[in-house]
C-alpha cells in the first residue's frame, strides 16, 4: 500500500502526459523549457507496434533497471500491443531533435494490478519497465529520490509537472510547477472523489476559490 503510494505520488509530480486524472488529458501546457540537466530521472518511452506504429510517453528512473511510466500507455484497447524488441527507454533526453545519453531495451513491463480506465480517467495508471541492461549514472542520468512513508503531501508542497509538449516544433523538456488542491475544494468540483486520491492544479490569485481545479489524480 505505501509503495503504491509513494509511486502515484511520484508519477504526480513528474507525469509527463497528463494521463493521470479526470481533466489530465494532453501534454503540458503553459509550461517553460526545463534548464537542461535539471530533471536527470527523466525518460523518453519510445514504443512500435508490429505495423511500425509509434507512439511515446515519459517515465522516472527508479533505479538503474526499473523505470517508472504510465499504464495506458501499454493498454491493448488504447493502442496495438508493442514489441519489445523495436521499442525502447531513451535515458538522458533533453531535446528530442538531439541524441539521449543511451538507448534501453526493454525487458518486462508490469501493470498495477488494479488499474482501470474509466471515460472520466484512469485510475491506478501505474506501470513498472524493467531494462534489459542498468543505467550508468552520471549527471544527465540518475534516479529520483523517492519520499518516505511518512511524507505528506498539502498546498504548501512544492509539486512539479514535467514532460515533452506533443507540438510540431516543441521538443526541449518543458516544467510547470503546480499547486495541490485541498481535498475539500477539489470534492465540490469533484463529488466522485474519494479519500484516496489527490487534486492538483493552478494557484490562482485573488477570487474568492484561490485554486482552480484543473487536474485530478488517484492515490492508493
Amino acid at each position: 500500500m505505501a509503495f503504491s503510494r509513494l509511486l502515484t505520488v511520484l508519477v504526480l509530480i513528474h507525469n509527463t502526459r497528463g494521463l493521470l486524472g479526470a481533466e489530465m488529458r494532453s501534454s503540458i501546457t503553459g509550461g517553460h523549457d526545463a534548464p537542461e540537466g535539471r530533471w536527470p530521472g527523466m525518460v523518453h518511452v519510445n514504443l512500435t507496434d508490429g505495423t511500425g506504429a509509434k507512439w511515446r510517453c515519459s517515465g522516472t528512473i527508479l533505479d538503474s533497471q526499473w523505470i517508472l511510466t504510465a499504464a495506458n500507455c501499454w493498454e491493448s484497447s488504447r493502442h496495438s500491443t508493442p514489441v519489445w524488441r523495436r521499442s525502447f527507454i531513451a535515458v538522458g533526453s533533453y531535446n528530442l531533435k538531439k541524441y539521449s545519453e543511451s538507448y534501453m531495451g526493454i525487458s518486462t513491463v508490469l501493470l498495477h494490478p488494479e488499474y482501470r480506465a474509466l471515460s472520466s480517467g484512469y485510475i491506478n495508471d501505474i506501470a513498472l519497465v524493467k531494462l534489459r541492461k542498468s543505467v550508468k549514472f552520471n549527471q544527465r542520468m540518475a534516479q529520483v529520490s523517492l519520499p518516505s512513508a511518512d511524507n505528506t503531501f498539502g498546498p504548501s508542497s512544492e509539486c512539479w509537472i514535467v514532460g515533452w509538449v506533443r507540438q510540431p516544433g516543441q521538443d526541449i523538456l518543458q516544467e510547470m510547477e503546480i499547486s495541490i488542491i485541498p481535498h475539500s475544494v477539489c470534492y465540490a468540483k469533484y463529488p466522485a472523489l474519494t479519500s484516496d486520491m489527490l487534486c492538483v492544479g493552478e494557484l490562482v490569485t485573488g477570487g474568492k476559490d484561490k485554486y482552480k481545479v484543473s487536474f485530478s489524480s488517484s492515490v492508493r
